[in-house]
């Protein structure tokens, strides 16, 4: 299992297609931005928009940090590092967050790959 950072919203699109390239049978899921102050500002949000289709574009799977109610809606708290290092919740909730979701894409991995082994 590795981990890629694209640092752009404008390249997640093309940082998943290579990744999709590379690594055809694997899970791809995209750990996005949630700008819900940009959202309110300027009826956008970049994080959620280029996170979703980047995950439509290779069948990935998007995840969104949750914050505090307190640190929502906030340009300080929009990512995975915020919620770890920022935020009051810290690096429990990314663990309770993230944790499940690649567990859950792992199981669906290892089925289909016993699956394909057993035909």
């Amino acid at each position: 299992m590795g981990t890629v950072a694209a640092f752009d919203a404008g390249n997640l699109v093309s940082v998943a297609k290579a990744l999709r390239e590379e690594f055809p049978d694997k899970p791809i899921i995209i750990a996005a931005d949630n700008d819900t102050k940009l959202e309110q500002e300027k009826g956008r949000n970049p994080g959620q928009i280029y996170a979703k289709e980047a995950a439509e574009a290779v069948g990935g799977i998007v995840i969104t940090p949750r914050f505090a109610k307190s640190e929502q809606n906030s340009k300080e708290y929009t990512d995975f590092n915020d919620l770890a290092h920022k935020s009051k919740l810290g690096k429990e909730a990314v663990e309770k967050q993230v944790k499940p979701v690649v567990e859950r894409e792992v199981k669906k991995l290892v089925k289909t790959q016993e699956k394909a082994r057993d035909k």
